[in-house]
């Protein structure tokens, strides 16, 4: 993920790009899929150590939740 952040010019730690490589963390908050493999796509912007935003897709395939137009304005 720093890779995407990097490509996409985020040069500041404002903004932290992180993955979920072993699902453990996806797997301790229910966001996985059930398979155990990999995690549910999803967006969790965290500001000042509060979660302000966390939601996941419902559909596989279909970016809603954790697309730009959904997470921009918690930014």
């Amino acid at each position: 993920m720093s890779g995407w952040g990097k490509a996409n010019n985020v040069t500041n730690n404002d903004i932290i790009f992180l993955s979920d490589p072993n699902v453990g963390f996806s797997k301790s908050i229910n966001w996985a899929e059930p398979s155990g493999q990999r995690g549910l796509r999803y967006a969790i912007v965290i500001d000042h150590g509060k979660v302000i935003y966390a939601q996941k897709e419902t559909e596989r395939g279909v970016i809603q939740n954790s697309g730009v137009e959904s997470v921009l304005p918690y930014l």
